[in-house]
């Protein structure tokens, strides 16, 4: 079953243009990732350091296949250069598209 991603987290003040980078240099590689639909990234209209991740992907088998290949390439150790407090993962069951 296709499943939605939600991906939250907020980047240090001052570290937005280090976050904008970073997330250039790798979101290409998670949308060309086998199994992902596609890859929205957002903010929040009133804190543009409060990012949003909303994709879709295969399944979460799918999904954990990447995370598990993004761990072990060292990404989550590079974001904390910029991360303020531990991502948030949410996960959706696609139950209709209309």
């Amino acid at each position: 079953m296709a499943i939605i991603v939600n991906l939250q987290f907020s980047n240090q003040p001052g570290k937005r243009g280090q976050a904008v980078s970073f997330l250039e240099n790798i979101l290409p590689d998670t949308r060309s990732y086998d199994g992902c639909h596609w890859l929205h990234s957002t903010t929040d209209v009133e804190d543009e350091n409060k990012w949003e991740f909303f994709s879709m992907w295969e399944s979460k088998e799918h999904y954990d296949t990447y995370l598990q290949w993004r761990m072990g390439s060292g990404t989550m150790e590079e974001s904390e250069a910029f991360l303020d407090g531990e991502p948030v993962w949410r996960f959706f069951n696609v139950e209709q598209t209309y």
